[in-house]
């Protein structure tokens, strides 16, 4: 009996702990490791780590709506990604097990996605909910996320309210820092404010009938008032 109560403890203790990626946004989100189409290996804890929200697009090439809304996600990955304020990553995960990396690549190519996309994963096997395609989980530095289509996207968004829905989920997360572009310590991926900005100050009377002569190579004489 002892041993029958161990066993059921370490079970249940197990099952209750396991992370998992809801369609409802509750719990926090599993780490995913993959490789992408180029070879370039992503740790969304790794990105999250280095405080970049984190873009999950659950994905089908064949998927009509998912090419509907191709548009709108990039240009939400242009606002957000490397080339845009910097401040999240986006990865497709290509869910058809059918699907070849060429055919992944057409697609891509065809719709105008830049962003990285890793073929052949399962949902289930990273944890992670799936109802239809597409699905997106936006996830948080604290590993906490929401969630978008969580359900039949097709019935309720179209490309520019997908683009409107990942902008504000990204753009919820605090950043903190300068935001002013004059300042030498402006943070660009920064969306509020917190007063650390430096500028540069000069001090005294300006200078003024400035004269250089004698330059040679590296040298020169300076005259001035």
């Amino acid at each position: 009996m002892k041993h029958l109560l161990i066993v059921l403890s370490f079970f249940i203790f197990t099952n209750t702990s396991a992370q998992y990626g809801m369609l409802n946004g509750t719990g926090y989100a599993p780490n995913v490791t993959v490789v992408d189409l180029n070879g370039v290996t992503h740790d969304v804890y790794e990105y999250l780590d280095s405080g970049y929200v984190v873009v999950l697009e659950l994905v089908s090439a064949s998927c009509a709506t998912c090419a509907a809304y191709a548009s709108g996600t990039e240009n939400s990955y242009n606002l957000y990604g490397p080339i845009g304020n910097n401040s999240a990553r986006f990865i497709g995960l290509e869910t058809n097990s059918n699907t070849t990396n060429t055919m992944v690549s057409n697609f891509a190519s065809t719709y105008g996605i830049t962003f990285p996309i890793a073929n052949n994963i399962v949902p289930a096997n990273i944890n992670y909910q799936l109802y239809y395609t597409p699905s997106y989980y936006v996830i948080y530095p604290d590993t906490s996320y929401t969630t978008i289509c969580p359900l039949y996207c097709v019935t309720t968004s179209t490309s520019s309210s997908i683009e409107n829905d990942l902008n504000n989920a990204i753009s919820s997360w605090v950043i903190s820092g300068c935001t002013d572009s004059t300042a030498i310590n402006y943070f660009p991926s920064a969306n509020v404010d917190d007063g650390s900005c430096i500028y540069t100050t000069c001090s005294g009377s300006p200078i003024t009938n400035l004269g250089v002569t004698n330059i040679i190579h590296n040298r020169a004489t300076f005259t001035f008032d």
